[in-house]
Order: structure tokens, then sequence, then C-alpha cells
């Protein structure tokens, strides 16, 4: 695992934050988030302690509740729950619930075809749909068929050999315990609320959270879920690692080549922070979703990239974009 920092200011879109720590496994690189000033946000609670999936009224529904008895909860976009004998559900948007408040989304996504049974109700860990799913999720977000996504399912399972139907578990069971490895590969810094994903050297993904307490609980499942699939598909297309190689010629000593290893590592952070750079500073189109709680959740679009935040005035609280490969 590589790993170093520089320091510089984001400006645009992300303006507030600051990069910081580059890490690297294989083709996976994650850029490491942090606020300028610190803010604890201590209104806003952490989704896998509060957060309780309390009934599936119906197909292609999901009432949720927010258990604190203070603080706010953002529900993160494109969440997925599932449990053996049911129909497994997923998010096509974020929300945001009040404490004790409970919340029925009607545009959610079955994400089991064929399988018949509701939900039951749980404290349980959610997934996040996968990179590859999510540009087609956020597309049909506000359109009420629970099926709409099982053809897109069926043909991004199909692309890890897995048998025909939409039914993502079927990918996911038999793939997770490489997808664990992701988890184990790579750490977070005290302080940080997010980070952004690189894959092969190509941006494809930013998270940002309100706080610390949130990001530790939503960054392990990013990991494993929703980008880490991506890197098994970036493996099987046999994509390049795009870090830059060190020059051997004139190594003499371990001292040249920790030179040269801290040369080749800034060299990449630098090149990453300036691809980030670049997105933030895009002209975005903003559309507000809905407005929760006096926040706003904002859809964001731009070329291929797309995804939602949620904003109080200008400060982003949370943020989740990704970008259609």
């Amino acid at each position: 695992m590589a790993v170093l920092q520089l320091n510089q200011i984001f400006t645009g879109l992300l303006s507030g934050l600051i990069p910081g720590k580059l890490q690297s496994r294989g083709l996976l690189e994650i850029l490491a988030l942090f606020p300028i000033q610190h803010n604890s946000r201590s209104q806003f609670v952490p989704p896998l302690q509060n957060l309780k999936l309390v009934a599936v009224p119906d197909y292609g529904k999901m009432t949720f509740r927010n258990t604190t008895s203070k603080g706010l909860l953002i529900l993160p976009m494109h969440i997925g729950f599932f449990q053996d004998g049911a129909q497994n559900h997923a998010t096509s948007r974020a929300m945001v619930l009040d404490a004790q408040e409970d919340l029925t989304a009607t545009d959610c996504f079955c994400i089991q075809e064929t399988q018949g049974g509701l939900l039951d109700e749980a404290n349980q860990r959610f997934i996040v749909l996968p990179l590859g799913l999510r540009p087609r999720a956020f597309v049909e977000r506000d359109e009420e068929d629970f099926s709409r996504l099982w053809i897109h399912i069926e043909n991004y399972t199909r692309k890890f050999g897995v048998s025909k139907s939409g039914h993502l578990e079927r990918f996911i069971r038999p793939y997770f315990p490489k997808l664990q490895t992701f988890r184990h590969a790579f750490e977070t810094e005290p302080g940080q609320i997010g980070a952004v994903y690189f894959i092969a050297g190509q941006l494809v993904g930013i998270e940002v959270a309100p706080n610390p307490e949130y990001w530790q609980d939503l960054w392990p499942i990013l990991l494993i879920y929703c980008y880490g699939p991506e890197v098994f598909l970036a493996e099987n297309l046999q994509s390049k690692s795009a870090r830059t190689a060190m020059d051997l010629y004139y190594i003499e000593d371990l001292e040249d080549l920790r030179h040269e290893l801290r040369s080749s590592r800034r060299t990449d952070l630098k090149a990453r922070i300036k691809l980030v750079d670049e997105l933030s500073a895009f002209e975005w189109k903003h559309e507000v979703d809905r407005i929760q709680h006096k926040l706003r959740i904002v859809n964001l679009e731009h070329q291929e990239w797309a995804g939602q935040m949620v904003q109080k005035d200008s400060e982003i609280l949370y943020l989740s974009l990704f970008r259609n490969k």
C-alpha cells in the first residue's frame, strides 16, 4: 500500500475539502478527503448504528426509521438489503430522516428477480449498489416499476460469468471472499470524511460524508460492494496500472531507491489531484430533488457523471458522484 500526501485546497463543487493521502492496491487508488475546517457536525448520526428497516409494505417500497433519540440521519444513495427467502430491495436516492422518524420510499428497486417474499423488520447491515449499476439506477429513480433494474443487473452480472437473471445476490455471494480483501487493504485517517476512487488511473467516483463517524460506517461498504467489483472487471479486461514506473537505472543504494519511490508517488498524487480539481470545476447541472428537514437533496449531472448531494445552504453534507464508464 503506497501512501503520500500534498497540501492543496479544492474549489468549485468540492470547495471546503482538501486531499489527504493517496493509497493504492493493484488497480485501485483511493485519495482521502478532509474538511478545511474541523466541524464535528454531531447532529448527523452514522447510518449503520441508527438505520432500521421497519417494513416492506409491498414490492418496490421500503419503510425506514432513524432510531436515534436525537439527530438527523442522511440515508445514503443506492443502499440495498439482503435477507434469505425474501425479495431483496435497494433504494433509488438519498433521503433525510429526523430522530425517530419513519419514512417510506415508494420507488425502490427489487434486485432479486423471481424471488418472492417481503423483507422483514431488521437492524441490519446494508450494501451499496455496484458502480456499474448506479448510473442506471440514477436515471430510473423516479419510476415505480419495481422490476426496472432486473435487465441491467442481468447484463452486469453476466460480465462476471454469473448465470442469467436480474439476481444481484448470485454475484455477491461467490465473490464476497474476494471483495472482503479490499476492506483490509485500505485504512482511514482521523478526521477523514470522504474519498476519491481511481481504477487503472481513471477517476470513477467521489464520496463525502457529513462527519468522520458517518464515514467510518460507510467506507468499507463502498469498498466492498460499490468499487471492489469494478476493480475485478478492470482486471478481467487486463487494464494496466497507471502509476508511474520507477527508473531503477541509476539506483545504487537504499537511499536512491527511497528517493525514486517518493518521486514516483508524488508524481502520481499530483496527477490524481489534478483530475479531481478538473472535475470539481465542471459546470454541473443542479436540480433540487426534494427538501427534507430544511436540507436540499440535489441531483447532479455533467456529461458521463451523475449523483446526488445533500446541502445546507451552500455547505455539502453528503455527496455521492459516480461515472458511467
